[in-house]
């Protein structure tokens, strides 16, 4: 076996009279003197090792200390001992191969953790474990050199410095560890062609499993790459509520299992002497919330305690729980509670990027997490979450950039209204809209954003990014205009804006061709068949040629949509027969009619070229492959990305076969080579649909509603080419429609056509049910239905507000906001202007109404302290009141544990207080409940008990994160509730029971108002709120329909009909009649098995079977 030369240490020996260095504490090995150990070695568990087969010796020796200098992140140097121990990790090893310390003292095991650290400097990346060999006590003849342990290292060890790596052990109680066998490249994979240093000293015993000393910056207590192993707890998120504005960044604990998480590239945002509030969206219970900020900007988060008490909390700025007090000195009983009181930014905090940690921990302030023995955060299933915070003022600079440009020779970027942009002021976090002036010649390419701290001298400061650059492509600007993101004005802004040449470009009519379109191919030996497009993991799309007809060189197939989404990447199969031709594909993102063919040197597509693939040009092909062989490639092209910020819409696409050309044209001219036709090229045109997973689902109707087939909900959102079953419901009888529109699509208040890219199309069905076939989802859907009085329609709209208005505030012609009560679902309702505007407000055409965190110190309870959560609330008292009718709202909820929002009705003259006065609950969801629950309260209910006399509460499973059309009919004899058309519950007056009349059976005979609000329970019903989520429920319109007006009672004649409700469920039939009348109900035989006359509510017991009911056929179950 030829093996490779020790690695030199002998440089590095000392010399043995060399004095000794050692440190105080537990170390039980430092390598200064022969005390400690016993022998120092290399050994591989590997039995056929080399270095167990004696065939080699290994390199290990005392050598003098590689590095010995204050670490610049330290301050101090973290290991300045001489001397310390140097081995070579030898290739010929295994993955355990490493450098073996006997102990001159055993280290005895037990079944409680202590942890083993070794100060380690390895020269070259690698996995530390720690292998302890010893033996039992009770077992005589047992090695010494029996492995016991296998643990890795707990802490992060980098490269060219000194770590400590941190070993856990625990065993058998009667085991001792006599070897200790340090490896230090455990992930090796067995086929390394080199060999590398490697140093160890300082070996100490202790139970802290947090490091000596981490020089890293914002160091943890743990390895970065520390998985926690259960699956009831997680962090899903972490936010920040300033001034009104709830920032969320998404963590996914539960998905990642990573203790450690950075989110750098992600940032809150507030201000000097801000108040700010901070939640954990945490999944689980029995923790604690703890945030740190380094305000000293130094790299580090600065807390310290002693005897139990925070003895420095620099950068501990909120927790919820420490030693039964949280960060506001308030006493808390327990830990179980996760969200920290709110905390003020320092008000000399100066304007930069700082860096944030969110950690979840139990009752500990290290901001690397908990390594108490029998409290550790792994154990416990904790979270860090680290991200940047970003101080600003209320305005910020924009600046033209100048850097890698032409200094406007070929363009420039203008503010909105055509002035010279040199430097300009403008409000924080606000978009900001700037247009581009390309010189004659050159068309706009493309922006450089560098957004943040720009002024910063370094891009990051302690591993916290100052600013971000992003690149915008010419796609996002329209019209020469462009509007800055908000999200891009977190700080100083300078935008360069990059022009390209369109000199050689094929210009006039779009997707110009240099040929005419009956060009025909004229060979036979080649022929392209058709090709398949996959994006992604699932979609896939085959364009087929047609083989009908003359063979054109031309093909438009822009009746062919090619399905993709943002950031796919794409793989083409060609079905091409034939050889030595080359496949060319070009994307018109901007739709401007012209395919743009920008390379940069090394091949790839530049930022703004429209050719994304190409096989060969110039002897390299878009991957910046080198091609020396042109006629023996695959027709083919390299796979492709789409943009991830590529927007929604059908863009062209044109697939080239042709030879070594990049024209997207055609390689044609009269007198010219190559010619496209006689080589069997192709150029056809289609469409890229480029969308995302999901894609709006919009339904707009008058007088009656969209529901989903047999009366059931609808997404709020629609599956991209998964069919949809609708179904079109009036609001009453004599309401009729015969069409319905379904316009599908992209951009659907556009133009339908953009160049002749077809963007939707509108097609007419009939109403009824109806599948929406797949191929109708290929966008964004819009169905709309209009319901028309035939003229024998008895209701009449009275009331409604569809809140289509802009974006803001509600109809304060309508509606009243709710005043705040202190009953469970109203002792959250806002009450400032702020609170208000916040969790009650108008958005893409719903009324949005919200329960939230509390971010306004001005929202307080009676007894003055901070509101815990504000909610929304609105009602139509005194602007709109009635008395019998239809009312109907489409609306959808959140479900989340706490959920109680409700579409409900109360008395303008609430007489005899609650619940006398009356309440009827159209709808009401709790908690994840699939369940609408549709309720009346009153004395007799209520008070008195008679809770099933009549049956008063009904809940229906309904999905309850779908839109739902929730309705409610009130006669003067009998309430009844609809869900997506269809009736579910009804509850009729007693009129032949005066008794129950007396006591407060039927209070709905007066006028009632609406409310519409999202609340949060108390425990009582739905649960207690988790406060880090922002309940959210979406009323996309409510209406309200009465029959024609009589002077008594505001309805005439037609409300006594004589009708019957049933309702089947196991056992039983509940009958319900507003006016008397025969019931007969037979079984199968014949035999009548019930007959009485009924008024009111009565339920008949039944066995399982099939009946006939007034000759209707019914099945009990």
């Amino acid at each position: 076996m030829n093996f490779k030369k020790y690695i030199s240490l002998a440089g590095l020996l000392f010399p043995l009279g060399l004095a000794a260095q050692t440190e105080s504490g537990n170390i039980i090995c430092d390598f200064e003197t022969d005390k400690g150990y016993t022998q120092v070695g290399v050994y591989d568990t590997w039995a056929d090792s080399p270095f167990r087969t004696g065939e080699m010796k290994g390199n290990v020796q005392i050598c003098k200390n590689p590095l010995t200098e204050v670490d610049s992140i330290l301050g101090f140097a973290p290991n300045s001992s001489p001397r310390v121990l140097g081995a070579q990790r030898s290739q010929y090893g295994s993955n355990t191969f490493g450098a073996l310390v006997g102990l001159e003292k055993p280290i005895a095991l037990s079944l409680g953790k202590k942890y083993v650290h070794v100060k380690v400097y390895t020269t070259e990346e690698g996995r530390f474990m720690l292998i302890g060999l010893g033996k039992r006590k009770d077992r005589a003849g047992q090695s010494n050199m029996t492995e016991q342990l296998w643990e890795t290292s707990i802490s992060k060890v980098g490269v060219g410095k000194w770590f400590d790596a941190v070993f856990p052990i625990s065993g058998n109680p009667g085991a001792e560890l006599h070897h200790l066998l340090i490896v230090p490249d455990l992930a090796s994979t067995h086929n390394r062609t080199n060999d590398f240093a490697f140093f160890i000293d300082d070996i100490e015993v202790n139970n802290s499993a947090a490091p000596r000393f981490s020089s890293t910056y914002y160091s943890i207590n743990y390895d970065e790459n520390t998985k926690i192993n259960r699956n009831d707890r997680g962090l899903n998120s972490i936010s920040l509520n300033a001034d009104g504005k709830v920032q969320t960044i998404a963590v996914n604990q539960g998905d990642t299992k990573q203790l450690y998480t950075k989110k750098l590239d992600k940032a809150f945002t507030a201000k000097a002497g801000q108040k700010v509030t901070p939640t954990f969206n945490y999944k689980g219970a029995w923790m604690s919330g703890y945030v740190f900020l380094d305000k000293g900007i130094d790299g580090r988060f600065h807390v310290a305690t002693k005897d139990n008490e925070i003895t420095d909390n620099t950068d501990l700025v909120a927790y919820s729980f420490f030693k039964g007090k949280d960060s506001a000195g308030n006493k808390q009983p327990d830990g179980n509670r996760i969200n920290p009181p709110a905390f003020t930014i320092p008000a000399d905090l100066k304007p930069g990027v700082y860096r944030l940690r969110y950690k979840v921990d139990w009752d500990n302030v290290n901001p690397g997490g908990s390594d108490d023995e029998g409290n550790l955060i792994t154990d416990n299933a904790g979270a860090i979450a680290d991200t940047r915070l970003i101080i600003h003022t209320d305005e910020v600079s924009i600046v033209r950039g100048t850097r890698g440009t032409s200094g406007g020779l070929n363009g420039d970027v203008l503010k909105a209204n055509g002035e010279a942009l040199t430097k300009e002021t403008i409000p924080f976090g606000k978009p900001y809209t700037v247009t581009v002036k390309p010189a004659n010649g050159f068309k706009f390419s493309h922006f450089l954003i560098r957004h943040g701290n720009i002024n910063a001298q370094d891009s990051l400061m302690y591993d916290t990014p100052q600013y971000v650059d992003v690149t915008v492509p010419g796609f996002l600007v329209r019209n020469n205009t462009y509007e800055i993101p908000a999200e891009y004005v977190d700080g100083d802004v300078e935008i360069t804006p990059y022009f390209k040449s369109t000199t050689g470009e094929v210009t006039g009519d779009d997707y110009r061709l240099n040929f005419d379109k009956a060009l025909t191919i004229t060979r036979n030996d080649r022929r392209l068949n058709g090709f398949t497009m996959k994006a992604g993991a699932n979609d896939s799309t085959v364009v087929r040629l047609s083989t009908e007809g003359a063979n054109l060189v031309y093909r438009n197939m822009l009746d062919t949509e090619v399905s993709v989404k943002p950031g796919d990447k794409v793989v083409t199969k060609t079905d091409y027969k034939g050889r030595a031709m080359h496949g060319y594909l070009y994307v018109d993102f901007d739709n401007d009619g012209v395919f743009s063919c920008d390379l940069a040197d090394n091949g790839r597509p530049t930022p703004g070229s429209e050719l994304v693939a190409y096989s060969h040009f110039n002897n390299k092909n878009s991957l910046g492959e080198q091609v020396d062989k042109p006629g023996n490639i695959p027709v083919g092209i390299p796979a492709f990305t789409i943009p991830e910020n590529l927007p929604a819409g059908n863009y062209r696409a044109r697939f080239k076969i042709d030879w070594s050309n990049i024209d997207p044209a055609g390689q044609w001219s009269e007198s010219g080579q190559n010619k496209i036709n006689d080589n069997g090229g192709y150029v056809v045109d289609f469409l890229l649909n480029v969308h995302p997973e999901k894609l709006a689902l919009d339904v707009r109707t008058t007088n009656g509603s969209v529901v989903g087939n047999n009366n059931t909900g609808l997404p709020q959102s629609v599956t991209y080419g998964q069919a949809l079953n609708i179904m079109a419901v009036p609001a009453a009888e004599g309401y009729v429609a015969e069409n319905m529109l379904i316009r599908h699509g992209h951009n659907l208040d556009g133009e339908e056509f953009i160049r002749g890219n077809r963007q939707w199309k509108e097609d007419t069905v009939k109403v009824g049910t109806f599948k929406l076939p797949a191929g109708m989802v290929n966008g964004e859907v819009r169905i709309s239905v209009d319901f028309a009085d035939n003229g024998n329609a008895a209701y009449k709209l009275k009331f409604f507000d569809e809140f289509d208005q802009k974006d803001g505030k509600i109809d304060l012609k309508k509606w009243n906001y709710r005043n705040r009560e202190y009953v469970t679902w109203a002792r959250f309702i806002a009450s400032t202007p702020e609170g208000r505007e916040l969790t009650s407000s108008i958005k893409d055409g719903k009324y949005q109404a919200i329960c939230l965190a509390n971010p306004f110190d001005e929202e307080k309870n009676k007894e003055g302290q901070k509101l815990e959560m504000l909610s929304g609330a609105i009602d139509s008292d005194k602007k709109f009141t009635f008395q019998y009718g239809k009312v109907e709202g489409r609306i959808v909820t959140t479900p989340h544990i706490g959920n109680f929002p409700a579409f409900w009705m109360m008395p303008t003259k609430p007489v005899g207080g609650w619940p006398a006065c009356g309440e009827i609950d159209i709808w009401e969801q709790i908690d994840t409940q699939n369940q609408s629950h549709h309720t009346i309260h009153s004395k007799w209910g209520n008070t008195l008990g008679h809770a099933n006399d009549p049956v008063k509460t009904h809940a229906h499973n309904t999905q309850a994160d779908q839109y739902h059309i929730f309705g409610f009919e009130w006669t003067a004899d009998m309430l009844s509730w609809y869900i997506d058309g269809k009736k579910v519950f009804s509850y009729a007056k007693k009129k032949n029971d005066q008794n129950a009349l007396n006591n407060g059976q039927w209070p709905f005979d007066q006028e009632f108002y609406l409310i519409l609000n999202q609340s949060v329970g108390d425990g009582s019903w739905a649960k207690k709120p988790d406060a880090s989520f922002t309940y959210t429920t979406l009323f996309d319109w409510v209406r309200v329909y009465q029959k024609e007006n009589n002077p008594e009672t505001g309805i005439d004649s037609q409300y006594a009909e004589n009708t019957l409700d049933f309702y089947v469920s196991p056992g039983q039939i509940r009958l319900v009649a507003p006016d008397k009348q025969m019931v007969n109900i037979v079984d199968l035989q014949g035999r009548t098995v019930y007959k009485a006359e009924v008024q009111g509510n009565e339920t008949v017991k039944l066995p399982q079977g099939v009946y006939v009911l007034n000759n209707k056929k019914v099945m009990v179950p």
